[in-house]
C-alpha cells in the first residue's frame, strides 16, 4: 500500500473546505502539496465560522485570491491514490466530496497503521504524532502523518 496522507481545513465543521494537503512518500522523502480554496458560488457564507478561522488562521479574506475549487479539483484528482488516510475521515471525507462533488473512501489514519504495522505499533504512531507540530494548517497536518508513517516503516 501506497499512501496518500489528507488533511482538510473548512470554513466551520459544517462549512466547505478551505485549504487542502496532500502528502506522500516519494523517492527522497515526503512530498506535500497544499493550497487555499476559492469557495465555489454556491457555498454558503452562513457556514464561516470565525472561531475556526481563529483555529486555522486563514482569514476570509485570503480565500478572494486563492485558486477556483475547480482548479483545485483538477490538482487534487491527479494526486490522490488508492489509498487516502485520514486522523478524521468524517470530517475530511465530507468537505473532500464537496470539493470533488463525488464521494471518496477515506481510511482513518490509526486503522492503517494498526492493519499495516500491528496494533502495537498503533500506540507508538500516536506518540510519535503527538510530538510533531499541528498548526491546523492542511499541508504541514498531512506531512506530519507521512513523517509518522516513514518513521514506521524504517522501524525507528
Amino acid at each position: 500500500m501506497t499512501p496518500v496522507f489528507l488533511d482538510i481545513e473548512a470554513s466551520s465543521l459544517s462549512g466547505w473546505p478551505i485549504e487542502i494537503g496532500l502528502s506522500r512518500l516519494g523517492p527522497i522523502g515526503i512530498d506535500t502539496w497544499s493550497c487555499l480554496i476559492q469557495p465555489r458560488p454556491g457555498w454558503s457564507e452562513a457556514d464561516w465560522d470565525p472561531r475556526s478561522a481563529e483555529i486555522h488562521g486563514i482569514a476570509r479574506e485570503r480565500l478572494h485570491t486563492a485558486p477556483a475549487a475547480e482548479i483545485v479539483t483538477k490538482a487534487v484528482e491527479a494526486r490522490l491514490g488508492a489509498h487516502v488516510l485520514s486522523d478524521c475521515p468524517e470530517f475530511d471525507g465530507k468537505w473532500l466530496a464537496m470539493l470533488l462533488r463525488r464521494p471518496v473512501q477515506l481510511l482513518h489514519f490509526d486503522d492503517a497503521v494498526s492493519d499495516t504495522f500491528g496494533a502495537e505499533a498503533l500506540g507508538r504512531a500516536q506518540d510519535l504524532l503527538a510530538t510533531l507540530p499541528h498548526p491546523h494548517r492542511a499541508g504541514p497536518d498531512a506531512e506530519a502523518m507521512a513523517q509518522v508513517w516513514l518513521e514506521l516503516v524504517q522501524g525507528r
